[in-house]
């Protein structure tokens, strides 16, 4: 019985999101985080120009995954923290730590005053934000039920669009004045629109089987394949769902 319990364990930790540079504090405990509220202060772009709407609209949705994982937890939104401090000072916060990674002592003095029952702040930031769109081709035999080579091989065309992101997370201790956790995540999508065809490898022109003898005008465009029709282009993953299952990411490794 104990060896099962012990591998379910295993299985769990190997299920949470993989965090890069992981830095945990021995006084950030989940006792000490369900303490007292945790102020959310927002996501902040990879670079500027820095959206207010952008950066609270993240920072609920952040929010949201804390407190669905976390529910024990009094976080205390990015909209709810911008009414007791004042969206001018909200802003100056966020463009301070854009430019400098440090976090505004005055801020931190009035988030005090405001919050004065409040620990912990939590403040992300995407740390790269990459696209890219590219065209690729390959070839493979093809095989028969028993794995033996046919004479045929297939070609396909691939129109390609990814988005990497890596975010980064920081937990500061505001009675401590250290940073009690920070780590970061990393994860992507990629669409991909495809076409493809079998081809033999004794036909020197590359005519493909289904099409037969098409025009030679479609060969030029696809590289000399006559018969295969280029993909469309893919159109770039949106961020935001990336973003959500970053955020999940984070609430998983909080300690629990």
């Amino acid at each position: 019985m104990k060896r099962i319990v012990w591998l379910t364990l295993l299985m769990l930790v190997a299920c949470k999101t993989q965090m890069v540079g992981l830095q945990q504090d021995p006084s950030f405990t989940k006792a000490s985080l369900s303490q007292s509220p945790v102020l959310v202060l927002g996501v902040l772009p990879a670079k500027e120009p820095m959206q207010a709407t952008w950066v609270r609209h993240q920072g609920e949705l952040l929010t949201q995954a804390f407190r669905e994982k976390h529910n024990d937890v009094n976080w205390v939104s990015t909209a709810q923290v911008a009414q007791h401090v004042g969206e001018q000072a909200m802003q100056n916060f966020w463009q301070t730590y854009m430019q400098s990674k440090q976090l505004d002592v005055g801020m931190l003095s009035v988030l005090h005053q405001k919050f004065p029952q409040a620990r912990y702040l939590v403040l992300a930031k995407v740390d790269s934000n990459q696209t890219r769109q590219y065209r690729d081709k390959y070839e493979e035999d093809e095989a028969d039920e028993m794995g033996k080579p046919t004479g045929y091989y297939r070609v396909t065309i691939a129109q390609v669009a990814e988005r990497n992101m890596s975010v980064s997370l920081l937990v500061y201790d505001m009675q401590s004045k250290l940073r009690a956790w920070y780590g970061s995540v990393q994860d992507g999508e990629q669409h991909a629109n495809e076409t493809s065809d079998t081809f033999h490898k004794n036909d020197s022109f590359g005519a493909s089987l289904a099409a037969g003898v098409t025009s030679a005008l479609i060969g030029h465009a696809t590289n000399g394949f006559m018969g295969l029709s280029e993909p469309e282009k893919a159109k770039i993953p949106d961020a935001e769902p990336i973003l959500l299952r970053i955020y999940k990411g984070f609430a998983e490794n909080m300690p629990d």
